[in-house]
């Protein structure tokens, strides 16, 4: 990766045959080298020299993303994140997109290493699905090219965030990563699902609050809180796209919620307060003035800070 950033795009004909050769190796091994050293050179190419080579390496990539080798999807996962953050344009050409789709919800079912990267890699087509239909910059879009895929790329990745072993390789973090950022950047036509989201959001957060009295354990309690941190960091997400004529129709739930959090939440390591304030904050921007319904439940808890 060092090597490619300093030689830039010199060091194409040195390592692209090794690639070519490798890349449907039927040996496991050589194909993960492979793959791994695609992914490695792409920050130091410019954009010229990469489309057309990610062009070429498109198929077979999506291709190894079934791999029989949990390591060659994984690293080929890890390889369209890097695809997908570094030149995004080649993820959203439609010629590709919907195989790609594909073989992205198939590895959010897949183990939890490459799953995660399956999640990087959708934060990265977000982006740059949203950037390539943004007309003003600060106004949302009417659609885009995820449109037709998007409430089920949410659904998908809220069952990733569900997922029993959700704690290794940082999976469910990740899933909640990937969440928010498909909502923060959904154009207009994806409004009703982003509504959809923000009422299961706030179903798990009440849920969660009502488990607080089975915690036996430190680790429990470290799990408990993380997973408060990232339902109110999807929550501040959600909101942000919720349209102010709507936001009355939810504030008093998510008010209700919030308020049991910060009194659950007094006087214990490893509170999440901060988090609960980041979407009290979210929703005052929200509601305006008709946030001072609030203020007088709120008012102790600001003594806090």
């Amino acid at each position: 990766m060092l090597l490619a950033t300093c030689c830039e795009d010199e060091i194409v004909p040195y390592v692209f045959p090794f690639i070519k050769d490798n890349i449907e190796s039927p040996n496991w091994r050589f194909r993960d080298a492979a793959v791994m050293t695609f992914g490695s050179i792409l920050s130091g190419l410019e954009t010229n020299t990469l489309k057309p080579l990610i062009e070429q390496a498109m198929p077979t990539l999506i291709h190894l993303m079934y791999d029989e080798s949990v390591i060659v999807r994984d690293t080929t996962a890890w390889t369209f994140g890097r695809i997908c953050d570094i030149v995004p344009e080649a993820a959203i050409n439609k010629t590709y997109l919907n195989t790609l789709l594909e073989c992205f919800i198939k590895g959010l079912k897949a183990e939890p290493r490459v799953a995660a990267n399956v999640c990087w890699a959708f934060i990265g087509l977000s982006d740059a699905a949203y950037e390539a239909a943004e007309v003003n910059e600060g106004e949302t879009p009417e659609t885009y090219c995820l449109s037709p895929y998007f409430e089920y790329i949410i659904t998908q990745l809220l069952e990733t965030t569900d997922r029993q072993d959700g704690t290794q390789a940082n999976l469910r973090a990740a899933a909640y990563e990937a969440l928010m950022d498909m909502i923060k950047n959904s154009p207009l036509d994806c409004y009703l699902v982003v509504q959809r989201t923000t009422i299961v959001i706030l179903e798990r957060l009440n849920q969660v609050l009502q488990m607080e009295s089975h915690i036996a354990s430190h680790n429990d309690r470290h799990q408990f809180n993380d997973l408060q941190s990232l339902l109110c960091a999807t929550l501040q997400s959600v909101l942000r796209k919720v349209r102010e004529e709507d936001a009355p129709q939810i504030s008093d739930a998510i008010m209700t919620a919030l308020l049991t959090m910060f009194n659950s939440s007094s006087g214990k390591p490893g509170g999440v307060q901060e988090d609960a304030f980041l979407a009290v904050s979210t929703l005052v921007e929200l509601l305006g003035f008709k946030f001072v319904k609030y203020m007088d439940a709120f008012k102790p808890f600001c003594l806090w800070v």
